[in-house]
């Protein structure tokens, strides 16, 4: 395996991922958001998450190209995150879910094609009450039209979409898992980044 530090484009190979011939072992960590916005410079700690042993990041919206090529240079791969009203009724305000779609569109129009940009979470842990209140079955088709959306501009792109445990519990019996999503799953590490020191903890298996 190799570390995915290299500038191939990864894409998902059942539970693990590849980057030209090579498979690679993911070791991510979820960086940010801060209180008080982006550090003024990401070189330290992308030094540092590198140093660690680590070869991705997941931020929780969309990339700079700054902080895309921060991260080239420290050879990471960065997950982004589509900030969308997908805490609210999304259905019933439309507004929401086309603000989404623009969003979405614009953000791969201009850093879609960085090599060290793997993909977009388009969903992240939208609360299961909602889904059932909503219905499971127009939520996965919302989240599938995101993932289409994105495949047609970006295709080179992975596209998940996060789900809590009790969520994931409950959509094998609903069918919101949206069949358009890669079938693979991943280790995610929360890091506390202070002082050049990394520490982590699982908090999803």
């Amino acid at each position: 395996m190799t570390n995915g530090s290299d500038s191939g484009r990864w894409r998902a190979d059942g539970k693990f991922f590849q980057a030209g011939t090579q498979r690679v072992w993911m070791k991510a960590v979820s960086y940010g958001p801060f209180p008080g916005g982006w550090p003024g410079s990401f070189a330290p700690d992308f030094s540092g998450i590198s140093a660690a042993g680590f070869n991705a990041i997941r931020i929780y919206e969309m990339p700079s190209k700054n902080l895309l090529d921060k991260a080239a240079e420290y050879g990471l791969k960065v997950f982004g995150g589509l900030q969308w009203g997908q805490t609210a009724d999304f259905l019933r305000s439309p507004g929401l879910y086309s603000a989404a779609k623009v969003s979405l569109t614009n953000s791969l129009a201009e850093v879609g094609n960085h090599p060290a940009f793997a993909g977009v979470y388009v969903g992240n842990e939208i609360p299961k009450d909602l889904v059932r209140w909503m219905g499971a079955l127009k939520v996965r088709q919302a989240i599938e039209g995101l993932i289409d959306l994105g495949k047609q501009i970006a295709p080179h792109l992975l596209l998940p979409t996060a789900t809590s445990r009790a969520l994931s519990i409950w959509s094998q019996k609903t069918l919101i898992l949206p069949r358009l999503m890669s079938t693979w799953k991943m280790r995610m590490l929360s890091a506390v980044i202070s002082s050049g020191c990394i520490t982590s903890r699982e908090i999803v298996r």
